[in-house]
């Protein structure tokens, strides 16, 4: 079978690493597999030997590109020519302002299966274009759009999606709550919804896990319980300002024995960063910026927090498992697809106050901690149902 996937970039994020992971998944299934992405990103050297490698034009590839990245060169022609492409979209609507990019772009080819693997929604300008590119400019026997996201949390514009998924044979939700959400958003599409979980590299991840990494969990002679989060430094999903409240309130009540790390980068860290300094926790609370192997920190922790408004299957949640750390999320809808909670880790409720009392039981009471851990070896994680699910999609049955 010959298979197109369609991206924005290969920047860090979950997404990205999602589609990286289903890539090496398919390889192994003696798939032809394309892909195509508007940019580049950090994750280009995961991509797979045996895919097929196509990049966008270079008004595509600035497109796909952070502007806090090119911003760092400002004396550039490419940071110029984002700018221009900037003003440009804002004059136009994004539909029109996509098609003339595409139109310079080479033709692919013809395809049996044709994914747009990001979800593409229309908010703000860019990071779009990938549903409208595999559903009018390019040829495949089926189309498939891939939703990672609650679409009502997500705020997806009815007429909008209602218009660019009628266009797809098949709509693949990452987790079967987001397809049940996605069914009541449109009901008229709702034959055409399947779910596809994300896939692990089981093996890969544990590997990473034990390289030496200078940033990793600070170690202490103290007994520390260490916590640690990984995400997407954004406070309007992610809700990484609940860290804040909740370490205030644990210091408050005397609750010492934890040290918690963040990993990533998003348009709310700097801000994040200086209110845990200006609050006194900076020795409890520490936001380390963005790793590209983030492994060794999640190995060496005691406990993944999440802490998002909404999500959709979240790639972090699994990894943290498979490294045998229990888990503390917020009830995201397919949070009880990921955690058993009472015996893998916990599902607080959708509040920063029931975060911290579970936190704070947990810190009052560590040996719980290593009972989930017990638990999370004797139930090892793997990627079964998720390729039985993809069969189904790619042979266009059920």
């Amino acid at each position: 079978m010959k298979i197109l996937f369609v991206g924005q970039n290969l920047q860090q994020g979950g997404v990205q690493i999602a589609l990286i992971n289903t890539l090496k998944e398919l390889v192994k299934q003696q798939h032809t597999i394309d892909l195509f992405l508007f940019g580049a990103g950090d994750y280009m050297t995961e991509v797979p030997p045996e895919v097929n490698f196509f990049h966008g034009t270079k008004g595509l590839q600035l497109v796909a590109t952070p502007y806090h990245k090119l911003a760092q060169k400002k004396l550039s022609l490419d940071y110029w020519y984002r700018l221009v492409l900037t003003l440009s979209v804002r004059f136009r609507n994004s539909h029109k302002f996509y098609a003339d990019l595409f139109k310079h772009q080479k033709t692919l080819g013809v395809y049996d299966v044709a994914i747009s693997y990001f979800t593409d929604i229309p908010h703000g300008y860019f990071n779009q274009g990938t549903n409208q590119f595999v559903a009018d400019f390019v040829e495949a026997r089926q189309k498939i759009a891939w939703i990672h996201n609650d679409p009502f949390e997500g705020d997806f514009e009815v007429e909008h999606c209602r218009q660019v998924y009628g266009k797809f044979e098949r709509i693949v939700c990452v987790s079967k709550a987001c397809a049940m959400k996605f069914k009541q958003f449109l009901p008229e599409y709702a034959d055409k919804v399947g779910t596809v979980y994300n896939f692990f590299p089981l093996e890969e991840i544990l590997e990473k896990a034990r390289l030496i990494n200078s940033e990793t969990l600070n170690k202490s002679d103290t007994p520390l319980v260490r916590l640690v989060t990984v995400a997407r430094i954004d406070n309007q999903q992610k809700r990484l300002d609940r860290i804040l409240e909740v370490g205030k309130k644990l210091v408050e009540n005397d609750i010492t024995n934890f040290h918690w790390e963040i990993i990533g980068e998003g348009p709310d860290l700097k801000n994040n960063q200086e209110q845990i300094r200006s609050a006194g926790l900076d020795s409890f609370i520490v936001y380390r910026g963005s790793q590209l192997n983030p492994y060794p920190a999640i190995a060496q922790s005691d406990l993944f927090v999440l802490t998002s408004q909404y999500e959709g299957y979240p790639m972090v949640v699994n990894e943290a498992l498979i490294l045998g750390v229990p888990v503390v999320t917020t009830p995201y809808a397919a949070a009880a697809e990921q955690v058993e909670s009472g015996y893998n880790g916990i599902i607080t409720k959708m509040d920063t106050e029931d975060l911290y009392h579970q936190i704070k039981m947990l810190l009052e009471d560590p040996a719980q901690i290593y009972q989930f851990k017990n638990y999370i070896q004797q139930h090892p994680l793997n990627n079964h149902i998720a390729m039985e699910q993809l069969d189904i999609v790619l042979e266009n049955r059920g």
